[in-house]
């Protein structure tokens, strides 16, 4: 979906290639759904955008989700990182190595449980959008990837 090419360094805010990730992250109309941070071979961190960020300034709730990733940094007293910079910085310490690949997850359909759901079904419903994240957590993580997931 947008590729950051090795060697950039992605400064915080509205600076550098935000507007072409914003921009590229806006064309994605689903309501809710998954995506992930990578490279061409490995995914290094699995999340859902499930929240409804098109209320405010945002154009889609993905857009809302990933500008949060660029500007809203945190870190608690006791030095915990809050997940938007911790992931922050994992992307520009990888940009030193490969690219790094921002996809938007989607599919056909999935079976859940006896119940075969589509995916216009799932990116409608927040809690169907959890629940599939931490499927996918789970299963790059037997695959010895997702090292940036808390979770």
């Amino acid at each position: 979906m947008f590729l950051i090419p090795k060697g950039t360094v992605l400064p915080k805010g509205r600076h550098g290639l935000y507007h072409e990730i914003m921009a590229s992250v806006a064309t994605v109309t689903d309501h809710f759904g998954c995506y992930a941070w990578g490279n061409h071979s490995e995914i290094f961190y699995c999340g859902s955008f499930s929240q409804d960020y098109a209320r405010k300034e945002f154009k889609t709730n993905l857009h809302g989700r990933i500008h949060n990733y660029l500007q809203n940094h945190r870190q608690k007293t006791n030095g915990r990182k809050n997940t938007n910079l911790m992931v922050f910085e994992n992307i520009n310490n990888s940009l030193q190595f490969s690219d790094v690949i921002l996809f938007h997850l989607v599919f056909k359909s999935v079976q859940v449980g006896a119940e075969e759901v589509d995916f216009v079904t799932f990116s409608n419903d927040s809690y169907l959008v959890r629940a599939i994240e931490q499927l996918l957590i789970s299963s790059y993580r037997k695959q010895s990837q997702c090292s940036w997931n808390r979770s």
